[in-house]
């Protein structure tokens, strides 16, 4: 008995020693040990190379802050083209103490001067195919913690489609966007921003729940968010059961345009003879795999 008490507590003082030296190491680590693991992480989720030519800085603590400048991730080598995607600076807030009862929240999130190249082959190949069949990666955004966010500021973000088959181009750009959660996450935020698709500029305005509503989950997380342009206006309303997890939405979508026409042309899609155009149905489910139901579309002949 005494054999085994030794063994127990020798293997709990093992433990602990280990935990804290691990603990030691983290904290006296430098940024180039964070760097590292940075690209590890990023690369083992993509698949794709990961070049840091700026600065890069990670500061330890209860709310861990990641800062990265001039990051890239290298293309496929079919595109011909070096870089997929770049930033001139994100900086990324988490606070830990809410994964432990598995929710990822972050107190801070910055991204400017991000530019993003998807592009289709005319054999159909995809830049942005990581390696997952579709049935992994829906697994993997079943599994997905979705953040809850008490600030977001967002500048100058391009995203290009390129169809090499067609020549169909697409840049969606966001001029800006910026979300505050007033006290301290415990009020509702109030989402603000525009830019442009093709050219044609829209603005986006939001509330949505507060950050502590969303923690407790005692009631659905509402939402209420705007989309206008010259061409067409969309609405979004409703509710989220269980945010964090991406389960129980409730929400009804609303679009009206005067001219479909307008629309497809700006898509680079030919098709004449649209007029005004409506559309409604409602979202169920999950962020993962949402399902449309209540669907109804009316389009008329031009006036």
């Amino acid at each position: 008995m005494h054999t085994v008490k030794r063994i127990a507590l020798w293997s709990c003082a093992a433990l602990l020693s280990i935990a804290t030296a691990g603990v030691l190491f983290l904290a006296v680590a430098g940024d180039s040990f964070y760097l590292w693991a940075f690209r590890q992480t990023v690369e083992g989720a993509t698949n794709r190379k990961v070049h840091v030519d700026g600065t890069f800085s990670f500061d330890l603590g209860w709310e861990p802050r990641l800062s990265v400048s001039n990051v890239w991730i290298e293309n496929a080598a079919w595109t011909g083209k070096k870089e997929m995607a770049r930033a001139e600076q994100i900086e990324i807030q988490v606070a830990l103490k809410p994964l432990l009862s598995g929710i990822l929240r972050l107190p801070r999130v910055v991204a400017r001067g991000v530019d993003v190249e998807l592009e289709r082959s005319p054999d159909q190949r995809v830049n942005w195919d990581i390696g997952r069949t579709s049935d992994s990666r829906l697994e993997a955004a079943e599994d997905t913690l979705f953040p809850l966010v008490d600030s977001i500021t967002l500048s100058d973000i391009t995203v290009t489609y390129l169809d090499r088959g067609s020549g169909r181009e697409i840049v969606l750009r966001m001029e800006s966007l910026e979300q505050r959660h007033g006290g301290a996450g415990q009020e509702p935020a109030q989402v603000s921003g525009t830019g442009s698709l093709n050219r044609q500029t829209f603005r986006i305005d939001a509330q949505v729940g507060s950050i502590e509503d969303a923690i407790a989950a005692l009631k659905p997380y509402p939402l209420d968010i705007s989309l206008h342009s010259t061409n067409f206006t969309l609405l979004a309303k409703g509710t989220v059961d269980d945010l964090p997890g991406g389960r129980g939405l409730d929400i009804s979508l609303n679009f009206d345009s005067p001219s479909l026409s307008a629309i497809l042309r700006m898509l680079q899609i030919d098709a004449e003879g649209f007029g005004a155009a409506q559309a409604a149905l409602r979202l169920k489910g999950g962020f993962a795999a949402p399902a449309a139901e209540e669907i109804a579309v009316s389009v008329t002949a031009p006036g």
